[in-house]
């Protein structure tokens, strides 16, 4: 006998769509955590970003011993946060002051009737010599032509200047021919010029015969000029105009008359800017738009009187970063932003008022519809005299209300006897 192969089942086509049912719910859930996880991630991706941007920034401070500082800039398009570092170019202590003077790097000065004095620290430049036959001599200190000067994203001019007189008139501390300059103008206010943007100090005259700290900063965001590290004039910030140019400290048409010491010439480094493509960036260290770092990498006490917090704003979310004096970030917890309701929803409109109609009157025996007259009552009669006197009165009630009323006139005897005398409606009778 021949054995019958066993019957195969298959499966229904309800069992198939049930199966892919399933399946398509749980692909669905899969797909739906996979996008909240993956901007979750791609939101604390861009957070450890600015902070890493404020981590370089005071770590540059720090290793360079000069300024830094973070650009927040919440009005391009997108958002962007950049750390900006400044780079030593130049540093003269002019110890020894011949025909040339080194500085560091190897950089050397050429001097023009310049000689050597006491300084701030050590030996310094007096701009004021003695010539031939006693009399005094002006000149300035040559720098060159290096490109290192052109300083085309921002600059930071520093020096120590001693005046031997009171300033009756312009006297250049650095100038750059078409590009930038530091003046010391009459009256001895302070004068920044960079491009066709131009800053003054006011409320602050450099004494003479005393040392004093004077810096000039720029950059694309502002400018900034600095007395003994106080900051006391801010500007719009300007593009450095790059030319071949030389680079002096003083100047051979308008000197400096004193001495100068510790000359400083660093250049402004943007990093690579963190682009926010969906965010905004908050922050609490206004009116700057910035976060700036001290040398020893704490924060700027110049711009900043206490700790700040940058917040990166996302999918209704702040995540802000808290930043201490010390320079030392901190994250804080997730803050979940109240959605504002719209206008409308916040006003309450009051519902219109529900018209009452009155009672429906008492339904009248079918028939020919006719208009009443004014002298006839419901039932079509002519209307009696005290009728006619109660409609009349009723009319004279119903006056418009913006008439002032008045109180009614006392009535004589006469019209009392006459209004007695008016006889009553008889009574109705049927149809």
């Amino acid at each position: 006998m021949t054995q019958s192969s066993p019957k195969v089942r298959g499966i229904t086509l309800i069992e198939l769509l049930v199966v892919l049912a399933i399946v398509g719910v749980l692909l669905g859930l899969g797909a739906m955590s996979f996008l909240r996880i993956s901007r979750k991630h791609k939101e604390e991706g861009v957070l450890g970003s600015v902070e890493t941007a404020l981590r370089v920034a005071r770590n540059t401070a720090l290793t360079t011993r000069a300024p830094a500082f973070v650009e927040l800039d919440n009005a391009s398009n997108p958002p962007r946060v950049a750390a900006w570092s400044y780079r030593l170019e130049g540093y003269w202590h002019f110890e020894k002051v011949g025909y040339e003077s080194a500085g560091a790097y190897g950089l050397q000065a050429l001097i023009h009737g310049c000689e050597s004095a006491e300084g701030k620290v050590g030996k310094c430049l007096s701009l004021v010599a003695a010539g031939a036959r006693g009399q005094p001599v002006t000149g300035y200190a040559d720098l060159g032509e290096d490109t290192a000067w052109d300083l085309s994203d921002g600059g930071y001019l520093e020096a120590y200047v001693f005046g031997y007189y009171p300033f009756q008139g312009p006297q250049y501390v650095f100038a750059k021919k078409n590009c930038y300059s530091l003046v010391i103008d009459r009256g001895g206010i302070l004068v920044g010029n960079v491009g066709s943007t131009q800053v003054r100090a006011p409320n602050f005259a450099i004494p003479p015969l005393r040392w004093t700290k004077v810096a000039f900063a720029w950059d694309k965001n502002s400018t900034r000029l600095l007395i003994d590290d106080a900051i006391l004039a801010v500007g719009p910030g300007e593009q450095t105009p790059v030319e071949q140019e030389s680079l002096t400290v003083g100047h051979e048409s308008a000197p400096f008359l004193g001495r100068i010491d510790e000359v400083r010439i660093l250049a402004a480094d943007r990093g690579k800017p963190v682009l926010l493509y969906e965010g905004q960036i908050e922050h609490d260290a206004q009116p700057w738009n910035a976060v700036f770092f001290a040398a020893d990498g704490s924060l700027d006490v110049r711009y900043h009187s206490g700790p700040v917090t940058v917040s990166v704003i996302q999918s209704g979310k702040r995540r802000p970063i808290f930043i201490s004096m010390f320079g030392l970030t901190q994250r804080k917890p997730v803050e979940k932003l109240e959605v504002e309701e719209p206008e409308t929803a916040k006003t309450k409109v009051a519902p219109p008022p529900v018209e009452r109609r009155p009672l429906l009157p008492p339904k009248r025996s079918t028939g020919t519809i006719r208009m009443l007259d004014e002298d006839e009552d419901s039932d079509g009669a002519p209307l009696t005299p005290a009728a006619e006197a109660k409609k009349t009165a009723a009319k004279t009630v119903a006056a418009p209300a913006e008439a002032k009323l008045e109180p009614p006139a006392p009535k004589s005897e006469p019209e009392l006897e006459a209004k007695s005398a008016i006889p009553e409606a008889p009574a109705k009778t049927g149809e």
